[in-house]
């Protein structure tokens, strides 16, 4: 069995314009497949960018809550004046204890004088007590 190639200019051109149309599909559907590609991923980069916009601007809000929350505590801290008052209101406790204190050691004198007075009376009583 023989097989013959008879090569004409028809045939040439035949096969020239399949393989154009051939090479011409594929890269007409890669560019389609391409298009449609970067469609989904500018799809899927939107719905991202969506996503962390409304975390950054939950963020953000958070962020603003806490700065509020830091402002009013400075407003409402101690202040250096306000100490003051405290330190001289402490002076002052700390003179009346030290008076008090003094006033408690006389009176310590005193009860110790009225002991002596009374051991001696007791003694007294109990040395009439055994003459009798």
């Amino acid at each position: 069995m023989t097989v013959s190639f008879d090569f004409n200019f028809w045939t040439v051109l035949m096969f020239l314009m399949n393989f154009g149309v051939v090479a011409w599909v594929q890269i007409s559907n890669r560019s389609k497949a391409a298009t449609e590609e970067l469609k989904a991923v500018q799809k899927s980069a939107a719905s991202e960018t969506k996503t962390l916009e409304e975390k950054a601007m939950h963020w953000l809000g958070q962020h603003s809550e806490r700065i509020s929350a830091l402002e009013m505590a400075a407003e409402n801290a101690i202040k250096h004046d306000d100490l003051a008052a405290v330190h001289r209101r402490v002076d002052g406790l700390m003179t009346q204890l030290s008076r008090m204190e003094g006033q408690v050691g006389q009176m310590a004198g005193q009860v110790t004088q009225v002991l002596t007075n009374l051991d001696r009376l007791t003694g007294l009583m109990m040395h009439q007590g055994s003459k009798l």
